[in-house]
């Protein structure tokens, strides 16, 4: 669990971590203050040290999974809406490493970061993401690659709409479309199959 001010401080020199902030909801910091937190937030905990010249330095493995969300092609964020309630995550593949990270927002400001074993084909691995969210009844779910276009839907008991690309996605009562569970996680497939392809070749 790493809070907003370690990523900030961990993340400053990476060119991909404000798209990825954005896909976990993150507000760009205020201040430098908010990166010296940061640092020092991780010396307390344990999780980085000062080395004999006084810099700030973490361990290998403890990076690898950081910094995961940074060093994937295109994450795909998995998330879920229920009122007022937002529960954003962003699957990421490293083909490099051959390493897969969850990152969820488990409370305001606290990032959890989970690797996956690669046990499963990356599709079917996030599929399985998807069936987690969409068990929540009456809530919305949306995929959202970075860069591209999202796909949203949203079901209440056997009652399930597809959110339609071509439409305004604000305008919530032409945006969702009549669908049925079948058609919906067959566009989600499509969807992930479509943004992951990097990564399916190289992993799987």
């Amino acid at each position: 669990m790493l809070t907003f001010a370690e990523l900030e401080f961990l993340f400053q020199s990476e060119p991909a971590w404000p798209e990825r902030r954005a896909a976990l909801n993150g507000e760009p910091p205020d201040s430098q203050q908010v990166l010296a937190a940061g640092a020092m937030s991780l010396i307390v905990r344990g999780l980085a040290n000062l080395s004999p010249d006084g810099d700030i330095v973490t361990g290998d493995a403890f990076l690898d999974l950081v910094k995961g969300l940074t060093r994937c092609r295109c994450p795909v964020g998995i998330s879920m809406i229920l009122g007022d309630n937002v529960a954003p995550g962003v699957y990421c593949v490293d083909v490099i490493r051959g390493t897969r990270t969850l990152v969820t927002i488990e409370a305001p400001g606290l990032a959890l970061f989970r690797g996956r074993p690669p046990v499963r084909p990356v599709v079917d691995e996030a599929m399985g993401l998807v069936g987690e969210a969409a068990a929540v009844d009456g809530g919305t779910v949306v995929l959202k690659a970075i860069g591209a276009l999202g796909l949203s839907f949203r079901h209440r008991g056997d009652v399930w709409e597809l959110g339609d690309q071509s439409r305004d996605a604000e305008d919530l009562d032409t945006y969702f479309q009549p669908s049925d569970e079948s058609a919906v996680m067959a566009a989600a497939r499509r969807y992930l199959t479509e943004h992951l392809a990097y990564a399916i070749s190289e992993v799987d």
